[in-house]
Formats: structure tokens, sequence, C-alpha cells
């Protein structure tokens, strides 16, 4: 007998610099995870979260801006989705377009959220190409933005 594994249902985003993605020139957020992060330690990649229990990926993604970005964010729409066998889990992710409602992200409320958040050591705009490593080397938002591109 198989056991299927638990599903973790998470978003990114592709927070474009522009009001579309159509209209951009291409440049989206990228965060640097910290050193001591479990998957991808000091790697580049988009702003993600898992969805609480009872929360919408739409309300996840909000939830990204405000908690993780210091901003806020407005999604678009959804770009992509995939899914991928993680230990213990499998994990399945919406990666959204989206761009910001309000300032530039500001990293330094995050002390001020829950332990077992990834958060965010630096942010800067970039390429989707900038992503091509962290997407080699397994993450899942990351080969999102390549494939849509």
């Amino acid at each position: 007998m198989v056991e299927e594994k638990p599903v973790k249902q998470s978003v990114s985003l592709a927070v474009f610099s522009r009001e579309t993605p159509e209209g951009s020139d291409g440049r989206v957020i990228l965060v640097r995870r910290p050193e001591h992060d479990g998957d991808f330690p000091g790697m580049w990649g988009l702003p993600a979260a898992s969805c609480l229990p009872g929360e919408t990926p739409e309300e996840a993604a909000q939830r990204v801006g405000v908690q993780k970005l210091g901003t806020g964010i407005e999604a678009l729409e959804p770009l992509a989705s995939g899914e991928q066998q993680r230990p213990g889990y499998t994990l399945k992710m919406t990666l959204y377009g989206a761009r910001l409602a309000g300032p530039e992200p500001s990293l330094a409320g995050q002390g001020n959220a829950p332990s077992d958040l990834t958060f965010y050591t630096e942010w800067r705009w970039g390429w989707s190409e900038d992503l091509k490593d962290s997407a080699r080397l397994g993450s899942l938002c990351c080969r999102l933005l390549l494939e849509w591109r």
C-alpha cells in the first residue's frame, strides 16, 4: 500500500516593475533567502508563501506582500502552476502576476511574524534569467517563472 503524502498549497509572486506583465520591462522583484534556510540557503527567488488553513491562494498572495515584503501588492492573475515532490509532502504552487499597490518593499517588519516563516535578507529588481541557477537546484517558483516567460 502506497501512503499518499500531504499536499502543501502555496503561492509565489512575479511582482512586475510596471502595471501589467505585457507593459513590464521584464523585471520582477527578487528576494534572497537566508543562509540558514533548509531548502535554498542564500539563493535568489520569488516572494512566496504556503496557504494557511482556510486561506485562498489570492489571500495568501496578499499576505506575502504585507508580511514578507512590507508593502501592498495587487495580484493580477495566475500565470502558471505546478507541483513538486518534497520529502514528506507534495508542493502545489500557483505563480501569480502582481504589481505593487504601495511603496517599494521594506523587509524591516519581518521580525513581528511567526518564526516558522521564511524571511528574506534582501530584495532587488531583477530578470527571470537571474533565477536559472535556483530553478536548476529545485526552486519550483523560479522554474514556473522561467517556463512562463
